[in-house]
């Protein structure tokens, strides 16, 4: 009976482990990607390219192991597959558009590969072309596409699927080993994606910039190619225009990105990373990070020296490697780590840089204690715009960070959170509770309970109600 017994739970277990590595063996492996972009009106070999948004790319995509299953992609809506390859032998697909929040148009492709009666071999190679065009599908923000003006501007998974990205179960995204990205514009481009820079090229009228993001996410492989000067220092690197008095702007933001690099290593989360911090002058709504590469717009930029709002975006944008604790997105607290933390963390850097100046940290509390109670009782912004439905904060999905983000609860309810438990505990152990918070290997809720509670004692209670509810009773007023 034991014997039988314990057969049985082999077997279990070894199905469990054969399902896992299954699970595991469709994920990508290993990338190395290379595009051409052509963001003005050329002609491409043998034929005219009707418009100013064209691109042709090809990745090889290493697994594991031998491809045994028949994997399945996704790429932005408006490009085609012209041809997939493995061990030099073509490989027969399917395609079919499908709607999807991942790409910035709500649109994508989704590729099958189908069966060939034996193991594919390690690898995939895929070529495939077609075309970005701005879209407001999803939000005003439509600054991702490719033209003439702005030349590329493209984010990653959740936004411009520019590279393919693999269907996988368990996971929303992943993280993959890019070898290589190698990107060819015309000379005149300079091309941003993450990571080093490895080479930087210009061969008649081409320019091939060659970077390597390495182990890193998906969604941080974004690319920017514009006519860019470039300002180079240590530790951080400027792409700006070059338009008006712009240089000025740039020297500023090199030496204050450098204060806020120093800043955050001391006083967060060493990323221990060699990497340089690159900021990249962006058109309108192209505030961004993605993994050591910022963005700022040009409205932005240009008033850097002017406007203390330009140092606070900076400082959010710059703060994401800085307070990033390795979360999936299953766990409840991947909306408040990922877009919550750097949302008031910016604030922090500000009263820690900007001491005397027009920043003042009680005051902003107020304005996001007024705003928020205006916008619980109204569900609507400040210019009469309909808010998301008000969820706890533990509620909201990664999904749906995009809907919540800068507009409502992840901005002011959690940045009222964090001034809350700073007011708790007192400057001085407030630094060193951030410290250990950020420099956590994993988080959980019983885990991140434990740390506050070992600041501030018998705080279970209000910790429930700040994340789990969305009650907000006046013992928590910033007053």
């Amino acid at each position: 009976m034991k014997r039988s017994l314990l057969l049985i739970i082999t077997g279990v277990l070894c199905l469990s482990l054969k399902g896992t590595l299954t699970a595991q063996s469709k994920l990508p492996e290993s990338y190395e990607i290379t595009c051409e972009f052509l963001p003005e009106h050329a002609s491409y070999k043998v034929y005219e390219i009707p418009n100013n948004s064209f691109m042709r790319g090809k990745a090889l995509v290493k697994f594991p192991g031998e491809i045994s299953h028949e994997p399945a992609f996704y790429l932005h809506g408006e490009l085609w597959i012209d041809s997939i390859l493995t061990g030099n032998k073509h490989v027969k697909y399917s395609s079919e558009t499908v709607l999807s929040r991942k790409d910035y148009s709500n649109v994508c492709i989704r590729v099958k590969l189908e069966d060939m009666g034996a193991p594919y071999t390690d690898s995939l190679e895929i070529y495939y072309s077609g075309y970005f065009n701005a879209s407001k599908a999803r939000s005003l923000s439509d600054y991702m596409r490719i033209n003439k003006k702005d030349g590329v501007l493209l984010r990653s998974f959740g936004y411009s699927l520019w590279f393919p990205v693999f269907e996988n179960e368990t996971l929303l995204s992943y993280y993959s080993d890019f070898k290589e990205v190698k990107i060819i514009t015309p000379s005149g481009y300079q091309a941003v994606v993450c990571g080093d820079l490895k080479n930087n090229v210009a061969r008649k009228n081409k320019r091939i910039c060659t970077w390597i993001p390495g182990y890193t996410n998906i969604r941080h492989v974004q690319c920017v190619a514009r006519k860019y000067e470039i300002l180079s220092g240590p530790e951080v690197d400027i792409y700006y225009l070059g338009e008006g008095d712009s240089s000025n702007e740039a020297k500023s933001i090199l030496e204050y990105s450098a204060r806020l690099r120093e800043l955050f290593s001391e006083n967060l989360r060493d990323i221990n990373s060699g990497s340089k911090v690159i900021v990249c002058e962006m058109p309108k709504y192209g505030d961004i990070s993605s993994n050591n590469v910022i963005g700022l717009s040009t409205d932005r930029f240009n008033s850097f020296n002017d406007d203390i709002w330009s140092k606070s975006t900076l400082a959010h944008e710059m703060l994401h490697p800085f307070v990033h604790i390795p979360v999936k997105e299953e766990n409840p607290l991947y909306a408040l780590i990922i877009e919550g933390f750097p949302g008031f963390m910016q604030f922090y850097a500000m009263e820690r840089l900007e001491p005397g100046s027009s920043f003042d940290i009680n005051k902003r509390a107020m304005r996001l204690h007024r705003s928020y109670l205006q916008k619980k009782k109204t569900g609507k912004t400040s210019r009469g715009f309909d808010l998301p439905e008000e969820k706890p904060v533990l509620e909201i999905s990664g999904d749906e960070i995009g809907l919540y983000k800068d507009v409502f609860v992840l901005n002011d309810r959690v940045s009222l959170f964090m001034i809350y438990l700073w007011n708790k505990m007192g400057d001085k152990n407030y630094d060193q509770f951030l410290y250990e918070l950020f420099n956590m290997d994993s988080i959980n809720y019983a885990s991140f309970e434990s740390l506050i509670l070992k600041y501030i004692p018998a705080c279970s209670k209000d910790l429930e109600i700040w994340l789990s509810t969305t009650r907000y009773p006046e013992r928590f007023y910033p007053f």
